[in-house]
Formats: C-alpha cells, structure tokens, sequence
C-alpha cells in the first residue's frame, strides 16, 4: 500500500467543449486531460515513509508518526469541478494509529475488521494510571495486545514507546507475559523505544511470533549486574530471524565482538545487511559515548600498492570490549557475515600523530591554580604531534576514511558503506559529548573506489537517548512514569 494512488487515465467517454483555432484567453476546460493530471501530481505531498521509518538511537529526528503528510491542495485541486474529479482520484491513504490511552486501547481493539484491515503503522504509547492494580491490569492488557495483533493482517510497523505492560519484580527478573504458542505476525519493522529497560529487554521476546526485517533495540548483559546470571543477554533472547535485514542496537556492557558473538549474528540474522551499534550514558544526560577506538598512523613509503596507513582496533580505557587487533583482522572475523553492506560501529577514527588548532582545545582551568602561560603541559601534550592546519588536517582525516574503507573491503567483500566518528567535543571535561560522522562509500568495479559523503554535524542534542534507562525495579518504574 502507499500514500500516493495512481492517478486515473485521461477521459475518453466524457467530451467536453474542444479548445477552439482562434486565438484567445485560455480556459481552464481547454487544457488537456494529461496537464491536469500532471498538475495533480506536482501537488502531492513530497515526503513519503519509507520502510524502516525508524532511525538509529542517535538519530532523534521528528518521529514518523509526527510527520503529517499534507494533501490539501491535492484535494482542494480535485474537488474544483467535475472534469477533475474524473481525473484525479481519490487519495487512499493508508492508516496510522497510535494508542495514548486505555480507552483507545479497547476502541481499537473491537473496532471493525475492515478498519483494522487497512492500518500498517502502530504505536502504542500509553501507561497505566498509578491507581490502577498494575499486576492485573498489565496481564489484561497484554492479552488484548496479542490479541489486537493478529487482527491486523497489514501491519508493517510497530512502535512500542511506552507500554502498560511495565511490571515486574523488586529485582527486575520476572520474565513478561506469556507469549501465545503458534501464533505468527509478519511485520516488517518492530521499534522498542521504552524507556523501562526491564521492558526493553523483555520486550525483544515478542520477536518470537512476529517474523521481522528491520529491528530497533535496547539490551544490556544482565539487568541485575550483581545477579552472575545473565538472562538478558540480546544474543540469547533473540530467535531465529532468517529474514531480518537491519539492527539497529544500543548497548552498554555486551560482549558484541568477541567469536562467538559475531558468529551467533551471523547464524541468527543469516540475511543481515545492516548493522549500528551505540552506546550512551545510563545517566542523565544520557549523551552518547562511542567506545571503540580506530587509531591511524600514517607511514609513507615508496611502494605504489601501499597508502602508508595503519589502523588499529581498541576500545576505551576502562572498558573491556574483547578488541585489540588490525583493522584488517577486525574485517575478515566479521566478513562471516557474507550479505553485510553496510555497518557503524561507533569507530572513534584518531589520526594520533596530527593535530590542529580546531581540534586541540585548552583544558578548563581551575580557581587558584597556574596562569596559562605557566601551566606545564600534560604527557598528552607534550608528545610528538605534528601541528598543521585545519585544512590539512581535514585532508588527511578523509585519506585516513578512504584507507580504513578499503582496508575493510579489502577482508570483507560484501561492505559498501561504512561510517566513521570524530568527537569535537569542546572541553574533555564536558559531560556531553558532539560529533562528526562521515561516511565512506564503497564501488568495487574492477578496482575498489571510495567516496566520502559531506560529513554529518552530531551534537548531543540530536544524539542523546534514555531508551532503556530506567531503574529495573517496581519502585523506580512506577515513580518514573510519564503522567
């Protein structure tokens, strides 16, 4: 289905005055059936929704079901007169709906059936009252979910931003409700932006009965940290889903680069052909920390074949990531996944050994301590960095992407697009933290060719998230609802 019908055919069973040989004013009865209709077109709207509708846990622009499509001129146009009318029909819209409240939970859930046929995007945004019996009330209301699902035979979307479904244990292990055996919902994209991260583990269950392509999700090792156990883990709570082809996955303490995690991405999304990580802070303000680091160096040499770069793949200081190896060997144990076209990790790309006046800041002074012409300058920076201008800088940071490109295309055939990070972060010191993102472009044609798309400006007000935040225990959720 789309926003947009298929205008009709010119007339050909209705005659109307045919436009005359002599000159004079022009009428609009005189102009012909195909300008009309071309007239038409130019007066639908521009956007469309396109599948997934959603966007990475960094990207917080409007939300799709906040984005309105206009059609008032196009239908202002097709009621001016009969003959227009003819020509342009109507506008079937498809149908989008998004449940704020329990009375609108239950006017959908037995609405008639033709109504629920033609509804392809869902969003249930609504929470319980602090009144009501939250253990009873939940498993009703769940029930009634499951139920409202299967009455939907053209879902495509569904947005899960806040639930009634949100109960649990003090200690946030009780698992959701059951989830009925043989039953099967095939959507295309399923988007868990609640904010519970009890929910937002529990919730990616429900990927059990809905066959999926494009997934968006929250998941963490273990809601408990103190428990050993780790039920949360994404990895073991995902099914099989042979057909999904975009993640799009915030974390913060996963293991997803080890073996055995790029092996079991590979063996549970076999179909896979686009993959983001990111991690944010668990506190407010919730900024986003990318965490694995891609050193370049850059060596010249004589050798034509050879473009003098070298990368390597670590991860922050106090976090264990299982990285530690050559681009290159980062590449080919994650070209397992053979149908991968395009990835973000999170690389944090330094090209250690340049530095420039817009990227070198003054750390923040302290009250009472040294002027700033008698402050001795830290390890970092008094090491041996080369200073050059920002213009040279930029140029070699976009050689650096180029290289580290084809760095990975070269082990890992199947990439064509890869996105790399700068942090531009003003002061270190800062809570939050603003980025660049590049994008590198990748055209094998005999000879593997690069371009680098114009760099995205990602500051921490677009970037932040709090998916999956809140507190994993009854108290904290229930205090922390929206009202």
């Amino acid at each position: 289905m789309s926003d947009i019908t298929e205008l009709s055919n010119p007339l050909t069973s209705v005659r109307f005055k045919s436009p005359g040989t002599e000159p004079g004013p022009c009428h609009f009865h005189t102009l012909t059936d195909e300008f009309i209709i071309e007239v038409g077109k130019c007066l639908l709207p521009n956007q469309t929704k396109s599948i997934p509708s959603c966007y990475p846990h960094f990207e917080n622009y409007q939300h799709p079901f906040d984005l309105k499509l206009d059609y008032n001129d196009y239908l202002s146009f097709r009621e001016a007169c009969y003959k227009t009318s003819y020509l342009l029909k109507p506008i079937q819209k498809d149908l989008e709906i998004e449940i704020k409240s329990k009375a609108s939970f239950q006017k959908w859930l037995h609405a008639p059936q033709d109504v629920l046929s033609g509804i392809i995007r869902l969003r249930l945004n609504v929470s319980l009252d602090p009144e009501d019996d939250l253990p009873q009330v939940s498993t009703e209301l769940w029930d009634d979910f499951i139920i409202l699902l299967q009455k939907l035979p053209n879902l495509l979307e569904l947005y899960l931003t806040e639930t009634p479904f949100c109960c649990h244990g003090s200690d946030g292990q009780k698992w959701l409700f059951e989830i009925p055996e043989e039953t099967h919902i095939l959507i295309e994209t399923f988007a868990i932006e609640v904010k519970c991260r009890c929910c937002a583990e529990h919730l990616i269950k429900l990927t059990n009965l809905i066959n999926i392509k494009h997934l968006k999700c929250t998941s963490d090792d273990s809601v408990n940290h103190e428990n050993l156990i780790e039920p949360y883990d994404f990895l073991l709570s995902v099914p099989f889903l042979e057909d999904l082809e975009t993640l799009y996955l915030k974390w913060w303490e996963l293991d997803m680069f080890g073996d055995w995690s790029i092996t079991t991405i590979r063996d549970v999304f076999p179909e896979l052909k686009k993959l983001f990580f990111s991690t944010h802070s668990t506190e407010f303000p919730y900024t986003l920390c990318q965490r694995v680091k891609l050193e370049g160096v850059y060596e010249p040499n004589d050798d034509e074949d050879d473009d003098g770069w070298g990368f390597w793949v670590t991860q922050e200081e106090g976090t264990y990531l299982g990285l530690g190896s050559t681009l290159e060997e980062f590449a080919h144990e994650w070209s397992i996944c053979s149908k991968m076209q395009e990835v973000d990790y999170g690389f944090l790309l330094d090209i250690s050994q340049y530095t420039t006046d817009d990227t070198e800041y003054t750390p923040s002074r302290k009250r009472g301590g040294p002027p700033p012409e008698e402050e001795p300058l830290s390890p970092e920076q008094s090491d041996n960095k080369q200073k050059i201008h920002p213009d040279e800088y930029t140029r070699l940071y976009k050689e650096a992407i180029v290289a580290a490109a084809k760095a990975m295309e070269g082990s890992w055939l199947s990439l064509k697009k890869i996105h790399f990070w700068q942090d531009v972060t003003e002061r270190q010191d800062c809570p939050t933290r603003d980025y660049i993102r590049w994008t590198a472009n990748i055209a094998s044609e005999g000879k593997i060719s690069v371009t680098v798309d114009r760099p995205q400006r990602m500051d921490h007000d677009l970037t932040w998230s709090n998916d999956g935040t809140m507190p994993a225990n009854v108290e904290g959720i229930c205090d922390g609802r929206s009202p």
